[in-house]
């Protein structure tokens, strides 16, 4: 038949995805699960209601477009060799955009759709907040990894605000990290309870050149400064 040799998997209640791992691997073996099931040579006779119908089978094939986001997710999120921390709430948001999908017809498959946006925005509903008194540490995260810098899931006036939160925390680092000495005379010095700033006390120079788009300083020069830009991002 073509398809792989794989062991049926059992949904196990205490581990994640295993419901998505049993559906999907069963409609993987499909033909040979039919077929089986319809020989009498291996199926006792009466035993044959155990194959599932054309509708069963299109309901797992629905049921599975659902879930599989929330698989993708659980497999990147569990990374330990990567940052995870700043990739939430883009991928909340591609989860609750994904359970939008208009081509479920099933009514079952529609009212899992639901429920299930239901509950992912109930659980996740402050993770896009956003305050410049109480800033949320997540959405500062994303507005400094370079992946989810545009903040494109966020509405523009409250991604503005994220980026010109980092860009004055950022200002602020830059001030405190040089302080004139006690003798006036102008040097600067690092304080003995602070580490040394790295790279030679330029991150926060460059963080503010990270979020800024460069200057255009004249027409000659716009589109080569924002193919720079455009690269850069």
């Amino acid at each position: 038949m073509g398809t792989k040799e794989n062991m049926l998997v059992q949904d196990v209640c205490t581990r994640w995805n295993s419901t998505y791992a049993m559906l999907f691997r069963l409609q993987e073996q499909r033909w040979p699960v039919t077929a089986r099931l319809s020989d009498p040579t291996v199926t006792q006779r009466g035993k044959h209601y155990l194959d599932l119908k054309t509708d069963q089978w299109s309901l797992i094939e629905e049921l599975n477009l659902v879930l599989e986001p929330f698989n993708s997710a659980t497999v990147f999120m569990s990374g330990q060799q990567y940052v995870t921390l700043s990739a939430l709430p883009h991928i909340v948001h591609k989860i609750k955009k994904k359970l939008q999908n208009p081509d479920l017809e099933s009514p079952p498959v529609k009212s899992f759709q639901a429920h299930a946006t239901e509950q992912v925005t109930e659980r996740w509903t402050d993770l896009t907040e956003f305050k410049p008194e109480s800033p949320n540490i997540t959405l500062l995260a994303a507005a400094l990894d370079p992946r989810f810098r545009k903040l494109k899931f966020l509405p523009a006036d409250q991604a503005f605000s994220v980026k010109s939160t980092v860009q004055t925390m950022a200002a602020l680092a830059a001030k405190q990290q040089v302080r004139p000495t006690a003798s006036g005379n102008g040097a600067s010095s690092t304080p003995e309870d602070s580490p040394p700033a790295a790279h030679g006390g330029k991150m926060p120079t460059s963080l503010l050149d990270y979020l800024t788009p460069p200057p255009v300083k004249n027409k000659m020069r716009s589109s080569c400064q924002m193919k720079l830009y455009r690269r850069r991002s």
